[in-house]
């Protein structure tokens, strides 16, 4: 899989302009807020149609227009193909986004895993490991762009928790019945299991990808471990599932809110048995995040090809050795990388684009 090229209009602070990558590195080269990371969001938006900074895509329409569009040229596993993404600002509440593939309209899970990417920054340090829902977000991300029945199921569940919650809540007023919930534990259960499935066999080959990668970038005896805490301990997830929700049932209904299934499960980081989120360094959850990112990349490429890398001003932050590390990764695959100078990586030899 390659990135040809890029063209954006109206796009965050550019109203128009056009990038050609090569299939190996490229360097985009920029003082800060030039917008280096704009063009790494277009591409995580051709990926995943969503932006990995903001819930709102008004945001993402140039100040004053009344639209944006995103342009990416790609070569995938079904030959040449081009995909754009456009929004459209009637109003403010009205916010309207289309995708096409190959000029022709396509659906959000038709669109998902023809172009992968696996995006790392600095900045995500902090909502990584501050949140939980960043973490799940992660797990559905990657298993997202590695299979569109994943995506369309997680989708299905999300409804799913949302009409449960309602029934609860008319429960909690009386103005409902506690049978009325059973359809929803059955969608609920139905959806639920095969998405705790495909995210225990994520976690099981990403956890040993990541404490590779990480004693391989971090200098010292740190062991880093990570683990999943799923909805429900027992081997037979459908009848653990089961047992979870009779269990909270009256807490659920006093709470009007669905407390059972993977909406409240987490990824566990653990360096030398110890939560990093507790008590890691910024240094250490860096290069922790940076090793599950890599470990990431090899799951998408075993499940589905080849996969780009992008890496939003990551040198600002490592050290010489570890540096020297990243430059052996980022030669596997095709990588775009944003920085404010060439000063420390002049190594680096491929397409460097100026946006001075």
């Amino acid at each position: 899989m390659i990135i040809k090229s890029l063209k954006l209009i109206n796009w965050r602070n550019y109203d128009e302009a056009s990038f050609n990558f090569d299939s190996g590195v490229n360097v985009i080269v920029g003082s800060n807020a030039a917008g280096k990371t704009n063009v790494l969001e277009a591409l995580v938006m051709l990926a995943i149609t969503k932006s990995f900074r903001t819930k709102k895509d008004r945001a993402l329409v140039r100040r004053g227009e009344g639209f944006a569009k995103v342009i990416g040229e790609f070569v995938n596993e079904d030959g040449d193909q081009t995909e754009e993404v456009r929004i459209v600002v009637a109003d403010e509440r009205r916010i309207k986004k289309s995708l096409r593939l190959a000029g022709v309209e396509k659906k959000v899970l038709e669109v998902m895993g023809n172009l992968r990417v696996v995006y790392f920054s600095p900045e995500e340090i902090e909502r990584f490991f501050g949140s939980p829902a960043m973490r799940r977000r992660w797990m559905d991300v990657a298993l997202s762009l590695t299979d569109s029945q994943y995506a369309y199921r997680a989708a299905m569940y999300k409804k799913v928790v949302q009409n449960r919650n309602q029934v609860l809540k008319r429960i909690a007023e009386g103005r409902g019945k506690g049978e009325e919930l059973n359809v929803w534990d059955e969608k609920l259960i139905e959806f639920a299991v095969p998405i705790i499935a495909a995210r225990r066999q994520l976690i099981d080959l990403v956890s040993v990808k990541i404490k590779d990668y990480f004693g391989q970038l971090f200098v010292g005896d740190g062991e880093l471990k990570m683990s999943y805490k799923q909805a429900t301990t027992d081997s037979d997830v459908e009848r653990g599932l089961r047992e979870e929700l009779e269990r909270y049932y009256n807490n659920e209904v006093r709470n009007g809110n669905t407390v059972v299934g993977p909406h409240r499960e987490d990824v566990i980081i653990s360096l030398d048995g110890v939560d990093i989120t507790e008590w890691g360094s910024r240094a250490q959850m860096r290069l922790s995040l940076l090793s599950l990112k890599l470990a990431e990349l090899d799951f998408i490429k075993q499940a589905r090809g080849e996969v780009v890398l992008l890496l939003d001003d990551i040198f600002s932050e490592l050290d010489e050795s570890n540096k020297n590390q990243v430059f052996d990764f980022i030669g596997r695959q095709q990588t775009v990388i944003t920085a404010t100078d060439l000063e420390g990586i002049e190594n680096i030899k491929g397409n460097i684009i100026d946006l001075a």
